[in-house]
């Protein structure tokens, strides 16, 4: 009878185990088989993903310039000039423009990076595999076998492509708007983050 695991509302059957023991041993193995064959790529990601980061901040943090510098002196004017204010709005036009090709930058070499390091990894898992014993597949179930080219190297794709660059993007978000946070106003800061 095989072993089952509870996962979320439902058991799953011959599945042994709730996953690594060390987790943090198999993230770093995994990065460095990441870095690897793809370290400048990853460099540009990470610097893409400021860009993207901090374009979206100073998007958001135009609206005070908007307003103050451009729309409050236009109000009791006879005759406004929309001059200053159109050169503004391209400007931060520009910025937006900055941080979508950031991120379709980061996305799409990504995209190659996972890939990449995915096809590494099915030759070197065949590579592995073609060195085993016979016994080993007699004693082993084939959904088991495969489980591993499929299920488990898709959970690796998603990881690497998106789960990974997310967790990279919202840790500089969360910081880049601490920092704009604290140059606005240090006691409002203080307030909002206790």
């Amino acid at each position: 009878m095989s072993e089952t695991r509870q996962v979320g509302r439902r058991n799953v059957p011959g599945v042994k185990g709730k996953g690594p023991k060390n987790a943090k041993g198999v993230l770093k193995r995994l990065l460095a088989f990441i870095f690897k064959n793809y370290l400048p790529h990853c460099i540009l990601v990470l610097v893409c993903i400021i860009g993207a980061a901090l374009a979206q901040v100073r998007g958001t943090l135009f609206l005070q310039t908007l307003i103050d510098d451009y729309i409050t002196p236009m109000i009791g004017s006879p005759d406004p000039d929309f001059g200053p204010l159109a050169a503004a709005l391209l400007q931060i036009v520009g910025v937006y423009a900055f941080g979508i090709l950031c991120s379709f930058l980061f996305t799409r070499v990504m995209v190659n990076v996972s890939q990449g390091t995915l096809r590494n990894l099915r030759v070197e898992l065949f590579s592995r595999m073609e060195r085993l014993p016979i016994r080993y597949f007699d004693t082993h179930a084939h959904g088991d076998i495969m489980s591993i080219y499929t299920n488990d190297t898709d959970t690796l794709r998603q990881f690497i492509s998106q789960s990974l660059p997310q967790i990279c993007s919202c840790g500089v978000t969360v910081l880049s708007i601490f920092c704009s946070m604290v140059i606005l106003d240090i006691p409002l800061t203080l307030l909002t983050w206790r």
